[in-house]
Order: C-alpha cells, then sequence, then structure tokens
C-alpha cells in the first residue's frame, strides 16, 4: 500500500518568491500552448463542418461549439502575453526597472486568462447539455427537461462563482499585478 505523504499549507504557498526564470525558458510551455489550442480549434471546426456537410446546417450545440471559439483564442493570445513577459512572481534582484513593468503587465492578464479559460470551459459543457437535450427530445420530455433546468441552472451558478473566486484570491488586490513594494526597495 502507498502512503500519500502529508503537505502542509506552508509547504504548497511559499513566503519567498520563486527562482528567477527567464522568458526563454517558457517557450516550450508557449509552444505547447500554440500547438494544444491548434489541435482543439481544428476539432471543433472539424465537428462542425463534418456536421454541416452531413445535415447542411448546424444545431445548436454547433453553434455553441462555434462560439467558444472566441474565449479559446483569447486565451491563446493573454497566454501568449503572459509566457512573454513573466510574472511578478519571482526575485526582483536579478530585473530591470523594464522586466519589471512588463512582468507586472503579464500578472495583470494573467487575471483575464483565468476569466477566458472559465468561460471557454462553461461554453463547452453547456454545449453537452445543448447535445443531450436533442439527443433525448425524441423520447423522454418530462422529468429529463426539469434534470436538464436544473443541469443548466447549476452551470450558471459555478460558472459564476468561479470567476468571482478568481478576483476575490487576489487579496490585496494591487499586489497582485504590482510586485512587493517591499522587495523593490530592498534591491
Amino acid at each position: 500500500m502507498v502512503s500519500i505523504p502529508h503537505i502542509s499549507a506552508r509547504q504548497v504557498y511559499r513566503e519567498e518568491p520563486a527562482q528567477y526564470r527567464s522568458i526563454l525558458a517558457d517557450n516550450p510551455t508557449l509552444l505547447i500552448t500554440w500547438w494544444a489550442t491548434g489541435c482543439s480549434l481544428f476539432i471543433i471546426l472539424a465537428r462542425c463542418f463534418g456536421r454541416y456537410v452531413r445535415t447542411m446546417r448546424l444545431f445548436r450545440d454547433d453553434q455553441w461549439m462555434l462560439l467558444s471559439i472566441l474565449p479559446l483564442l483569447l486565451r491563446l493570445s493573454l497566454a501568449h502575453v503572459v509566457l512573454k513577459y513573466g510574472t511578478n512572481n519571482t526575485q526582483t534582484d536579478l530585473l530591470s526597472e523594464e522586466e519589471i513593468r512588463r512582468r507586472e503587465i503579464g500578472s495583470g492578464v494573467v487575471l483575464a486568462l483565468r476569466v477566458s479559460f472559465t468561460v471557454y470551459v462553461w461554453i463547452q459543457k453547456f454545449c453537452i447539455t445543448e447535445f443531450y437535450q436533442r439527443l433525448t427530445t425524441q423520447f423522454w420530455k418530462g422529468v429529463y427537461d426539469v434534470g436538464l433546468k436544473i443541469v443548466r441552472w447549476s452551470l450558471l451558478v459555478t460558472a459564476t462563482a468561479s470567476i468571482i473566486s478568481i478576483f476575490v484570491e487576489c487579496q490585496p488586490f494591487n499586489h497582485y499585478c504590482m510586485f512587493d513594494p517591499s522587495a523593490l526597495v530592498s534591491r
């Protein structure tokens, strides 16, 4: 039997900033981000194109799927900025003033990146409910409609809660995007 070691909150959330990491060190992550987004985009477009060729129309779940391309591409562009600019989660003694400014911009963009990813994921979930509705509408109406409404409302509530939690975790909020002023003074 494998024992799982206990990890305390102190081990997860460090007091000191992460070691300095050059922007070039993030290029493999940037490449994977572009590759994964390209694959997702291909799958979405192939799905909708195949549906249209087969039936000569797009259903509502296809339309939701096409709509999900917008937050997907927004997420890619924001991730590109974050990976090229970096974030403020690093040691400041090796950074120039320009690098600090860029990393503060990157840290601010992280919030928009998280929101765009949340929107993308919840559009995908809602798309599945549209597919279920189309799949079962012919033979099962009563209880299923109530259950589907409950699922859709819970998707709306959890999406809203997820977006709120993105901003609530940033306490104090102005330190999320900026370097700790005490760290800059000690330089």
